[in-house]
């Protein structure tokens, strides 16, 4: 097939003929059930076959953002939609992949795009409305979520995202209300029960606690609403002083984010042992002068509610200092690093630490200067400095020396227990 028509009702009747393929078919059936590798290699043979076939590209895209591997699935995307513009749901698909790429001026653009075929499609006033909140335009952001309450006052994700903005805004009370009507609608919705637990100044009512252990008796709850109503409800307990089922509960929500994750404290700890040993004084001097040499950031690093948030309030209360949010740039520029290490070093496990050390001053820099020109749409106020209150920076601390060495980490520490308690 030599691509799709640049016309829906073509590019749909083209779909459906694409997706009759057994090859095709066969690699969403083992995609949907996390057969990753047997889909990756009937995705490969299809395209080896037909390399201009925009169905398998964008499927393939999926299992690439799937991994993590935002790069490549933009990469697949960016090709797809050059071979059939027109190609609506795999846009779509591309400007939530930039997203989760930390790249949300460009998922802005391609947002804006669909919407001009069709400003009135819910799905993609939402994407828009989503990108424009993850880049802190509140204000551009709700009256877009409020609309679409009012033409759908039934959707239980919309009003969950009108809560989200309304509590960013301040709006409290509004926003416990509308997590009250998500819940009306989707009681077992675990997003919109932790969401309440982590307002500080919001309590859970004795319904509230009867609801949440309904919900968690119920079978075929999904593992994520599951953990987060565990979390929820161990706050409930906490808050009534019944520390023991509390602990009950946060145990069990951490064995099933245990479960759902890829997290390994072995390897982790392996990362930064080795990363001690390669971040040394005579590391930094041979670098010296080198990245990009913008002052703006100040990093606060450290681990969960170690106090980071405070410190931050008390650093952009400063005239000269913007507060933005917890930014992911630095966590995409290592996941590109660690990705080339793969590519570079095939029969190895990838060191994306060591990769960076063999960079030249160029590369170096262009990493830093990757990380100003992206964050630029997170700033407001125009004040010289801004904070990147990312608190898993801390594993990153080498990279941000290297590529902005002008500038300021801010390390805020907190015993381990307390952390872990608090």
């Amino acid at each position: 097939m030599q691509g799709f028509p640049d016309r829906p009702e073509a590019l749909e009747r083209a779909l459906r003929e694409a997706f009759s393929r057994p090859r095709l078919v066969a690699a969403v059936d083992a995609l949907a059930q996390g057969r990753l590798p047997q889909a990756e290699a009937l995705l490969r043979e299809q395209l080896a076959q037909d390399p201009g076939d925009p169905a398998a590209t964008c499927v393939l895209a999926d299992l690439a953002s799937r991994i993590g591997r935002y790069d490549d699935a933009c990469a697949l995307l960016e090709r797809c939609l050059a071979i059939a513009p027109g190609f609506d749901a795999a846009r779509e698909n591309y400007a939530r992949v930039l997203q989760l790429a930390d790249r949300p001026a460009e998922a802005l653009v391609q947002a804006d795009l669909l919407l001009a075929r069709d400003p009135r499609n819910p799905a993609w006033r939402n994407l828009k409305a989503l990108v424009l909140f993850r880049i802190g335009e509140y204000a551009q952001a709700l009256p877009i979520f409020e609309r679409l309450l009012e033409e759908h006052p039934g959707d239980a994700g919309t009003w969950i995202s009108v809560a989200h903005a309304l509590k960013a805004v301040g709006r409290t009370g509004e926003a416990i209300a509308a997590y009250r009507r998500c819940l009306a609608l989707e009681p077992w919705a675990g997003d919109a029960w932790w969401s309440l637990a982590n307002m500080k100044t919001f309590r859970f009512e004795d319904a509230d606690v009867d609801a949440m252990r309904a919900q968690l008796a119920r079978a075929g709850l999904g593992a994520g609403d599951r953990a987060h109503l565990s979390f929820a409800l161990g706050k409930a307990l906490e808050d009534r002083a019944d520390h023991a089922a509390a602990f009950d509960h946060y145990a069990r929500g951490n064995a099933l984010r245990r479960e759902q994750g890829r997290y390994s404290a072995d390897r982790n700890n392996a990362r930064l042992r080795r990363a001690a040993g390669i971040y040394d004084a005579d590391f930094f001097r041979a670098r010296e002068g080198w990245g990009a040499q913008a002052p703006d950031p100040i990093f606060i690093v450290g681990m969960p509610r170690a106090g980071s948030t405070l410190v931050e309030q008390i650093l952009a209360s400063h005239p000269l200092v913007e507060g933005t949010m917890e930014l992911e740039e630095i966590l995409a520029i290592a996941r590109t690093l660690w990705r080339e290490a793969g590519e570079t070093h095939a029969s190895s496990p990838a060191r994306y630490d060591e990769a960076l050390a063999d960079l030249d001053p160029a590369a170096v820099r262009a990493l830093g200067e990757r990380y100003i020109e992206r964050t630029r749409i997170h700033r407001k106020t125009g004040a010289p400095f801004f904070i990147d209150k990312m608190p898993n920076n801390f594993a990153h601390a080498g990279l941000i020396r290297v590529a902005l060495p002008n500038a300021r980490i801010v390390d805020v520490r907190r015993h381990p227990m307390a952390c872990g308690f608090s």
